[in-house]
């Protein structure tokens, strides 16, 4: 029984490894000169949703909304767009973050990182900017998510 609570633990870590190494995280870590020289910690803040300024511009945004838990993680997990249009992603927290996925971003369209607090409701307001897929990742850059423009 301990030698495979051993190979599940190591076959966790690698598979956790090749998804960051294939995932198209930013790094955390800043090179100047091909030397590391300073770590920068990401910023992790839960976001209230903001008020609408007026209506005619909510007609051009394309909202999609998601809810996370530590069960599921987010749900839904797939969004389809429109490329070039701007999106909203509303992601509700039904509980408290924790672990890998206690933060949500977008690496390919923005630098906000939030955390997941209960009952918060973080919102990123992106316009992917041709067709493709764009990963929602923790701040360690593991995919939880993506978004689809076509």
């Amino acid at each position: 029984m301990k030698i495979l609570a051993v190979f599940l633990t190591i076959a966790v870590i690698v598979v956790g490894v090749v998804i960051f190494k294939s995932s198209r995280a930013k790094p955390l870590i800043v090179y100047d000169d091909q030397e590391i020289t300073r770590y920068v910690a990401p910023t992790i803040e839960p976001r209230v949703e903001p008020k609408p300024t007026s209506t005619s511009s909510q007609k051009a945004v394309q909202v999609i909304r998601a809810t996370y838990n530590i069960e599921d993680g987010l749900s839904p997990s797939r969004f389809k767009v429109k490329a070039g249009v701007p999106v909203r992603l509303e992601v509700k927290a039904i509980v408290d973050g924790l672990g890998c996925m206690g933060s949500i971003t977008i690496p390919e369209l923005t630098d906000e990182v939030y955390g997941f607090e209960k009952d918060v409701t973080n919102v990123f307001e992106v316009t992917p900017p041709s067709p493709g897929e764009y990963v929602i990742t923790c701040a360690m850059g593991i995919p939880h998510g993506v978004i689809i423009a076509e």
